[in-house]
């Protein structure tokens, strides 16, 4: 990753998140992020772009950042100010979506919603390392 950091323009399209995951793969460096690490930032970025294409109004970003030698932070910024989907995160038996934001709190050491003027951003911090 260059400086720690990565910033990618997505399109409004189902093709941003694949487009993510493999800026991800191209980017990542396994002496900085372990593969099981990856893994991890590339269900959590899939799932974070998935939901502003879905939800969410252009121009979609993904910044990723390394924070330090143990954690990586992933951010995915729209411009729509619609969070009523994240305020209630809901999921029925017979749902076909509304789990993206339960996987990405499942892997994530924390997350959180930033509403902004101009829209909002969905940020994830993960391990990237286990603890010495």
């Amino acid at each position: 990753m260059d400086n720690g950091r990565v910033v990618l323009a997505l399109p409004m399209s189902v093709e941003s998140p694949r487009l993510a995951r493999a800026a991800l793969r191209d980017l990542a460096d396994e002496d900085v992020v372990s593969a099981a690490a990856l893994d991890v930032a590339l269900v959590v970025a899939s799932e974070l772009v998935t939901n502003a294409v879905l939800h969410g109004e252009p121009p979609i970003t993904l910044v990723v950042e390394r924070l330090d030698d143990s954690a990586l932070r992933i951010d995915v910024c729209d411009a729509g100010t619609f969070t009523a989907a994240i305020d209630a995160i809901q999921t029925g038996d017979i749902a076909t979506t509304g789990r993206g934001l339960k996987i990405v709190a499942a892997f994530a050491t924390r997350w959180e919603v930033d509403r902004r003027d101009d829209g909002k951003r969905v940020s994830a911090e993960i391990t990237t390392r286990p603890p010495r």
